[in-house]
């Protein structure tokens, strides 16, 4: 295939797909090996511009002229034209309960339920846009950004919720409830029923291509032209990646990330071992000459200059050094 990844994903059967705009590859933790999709009469191209997995396990792939694949474990259907799916590129989509697929484009939605095509537009109130962004929360809810527009999706159309102006939006759903969302290059939280809270700000120049909530609760963030990104418990870090551009983020069963460039191949991300903690991660000093722990869990460090500070799960606090200290040894 080539260096450009549109998509990444593990099946319930333990394989991760790779998908490109040359074709679509498996890895078996070993090889790769090519899927030959330029084989099937209905593709007009083999190239891939989107690739989701849904509920099931199937791999849904938006294809360069605007098919739509559906890969099951023994099955393949695709989606054309004569069906009701729209002949443009695929921007965006997410499933929701009961076996609905929901298909984001510049101008309009489709939802594909039980074969049949429904499409949303204008008169449906959707907006229309270049950022078109799908996802569905914990409570079943779809919802949809674009043209500076977050709102709700539903059989009746597309009902506004907040408006950001002109900056461009990128959704995905919380693990907890609610959404994560990008509004141009602040990473924001929406916890159900509540209004977005700013957590980070990206790089003023930064657009934010995916978002992804890994098994730990860590967001990820695939930008461009400033590659990757981490945000956890607070702090935002960013990962070096072999391209500036990151267009799609996984995770496989061992807790590795896998994050697809859009000219440097496939990246592996693997779970580290050892956690630095210093002054950004709220240590009040940046020098310890010695540490010890509780059983409790309670991590107590002494800086060279005498300061004794204890973290107790939250945050590190100075103590004063009055005796009543815990019978440990450091």
């Amino acid at each position: 295939s080539d260096n450009s990844i549109s998509g990444v994903a593990q099946t319930p059967d333990g394989y991760l797909w790779v998908a490109t705009k040359g074709g679509m590859m498996r890895f078996n933790g070993k090889d790769f090996t090519p899927l030959p999709l330029r084989e099937l009469p209905q593709l007009p191209s083999h190239a891939i511009r989107s690739m989701f997995l849904d509920r099931r396990g199937d791999l849904w792939l938006g294809m360069e002229r605007g098919p739509l694949i559906q890969l099951g474990k023994d099955s393949f259907r695709a989606y054309g034209v004569e069906d009701g799916i729209r002949p443009r590129r695929v921007l965006s989509r997410t499933d929701a309960p009961v076996g609905r697929m929901w298909i984001g484009y510049a101008l309009d939605v489709c939802l594909l339920e039980n074969g049949t095509v429904t499409r949303f537009g204008r008169d449906q109130g959707v907006p229309p846009g270049n950022d078109a962004s799908l996802a569905c929360d914990q409570d079943g809810q779809v919802w949809y950004a674009n043209g500076g527009r977050l709102g709700t999706l539903s059989h009746a159309g597309f009902e506004t919720v907040h408006h950001f102006g002109a900056s461009p939006l990128k959704v995905t759903a919380a693990r907890s409830g609610g959404l994560w969302l990008s509004v141009g290059s602040t990473l924001m939280q929406m916890a159900p029923g509540a209004e977005p809270v700013p957590l980070a700000h990206l790089p003023p120049d930064t657009s934010v291509n995916v978002i992804y909530e890994d098994r730990d609760n860590a967001i990820w963030i695939g930008t461009f032209p400033n590659g990757l990104f981490r945000f956890h418990e607070g702090i935002l870090e960013q990962i070096g990646t072999s391209h500036n551009g990151v267009d799609c983020i996984t995770q496989d069963r061992e807790g590795n990330i896998w994050a697809g460039t859009s000219g440097g191949g496939l990246n592996q991300i693997r779970p580290r071992a050892v956690t630095l903690i210093g002054e950004d991660r709220g240590l009040p000093f940046s020098s310890v000459q010695s540490v010890t722990t509780e059983h409790s869990g309670r991590i107590w460090a002494a800086s060279r200059s005498g300061q004794l500070v204890v973290h107790d799960g939250d945050r590190w606090e100075l103590q004063a050094l009055d005796g009543n200290l815990p019978d440990t040894k450091a």
